[in-house]
């Protein structure tokens, strides 16, 4: 999973506006929800790139 997990991420950072992944914006603050398994990152756009948040189960990742 952690091969997946940083794949996923390398290809959101090369294009972030890839439409092949669960990719989904966030509720109520500003970024984008990946969702790779059971997995979710949490991560912010910005000028200087991609700016990862949370790697988290998904239970967990959205209490942080």
């Amino acid at each position: 999973m952690e091969q997946s997990i940083r794949e996923a991420i390398n290809k959101i950072a090369e294009d972030p506006e890839r439409t092949d992944l669960d990719i989904r914006p966030l509720s109520g603050q500003p970024g984008y929800r990946l969702r790779v398994g059971g997995w979710r990152i949490l991560y912010v756009l910005e000028e200087t790139g991609l700016t990862v948040k949370v790697v988290a189960s998904r239970g967990s990742a959205y209490k942080a």
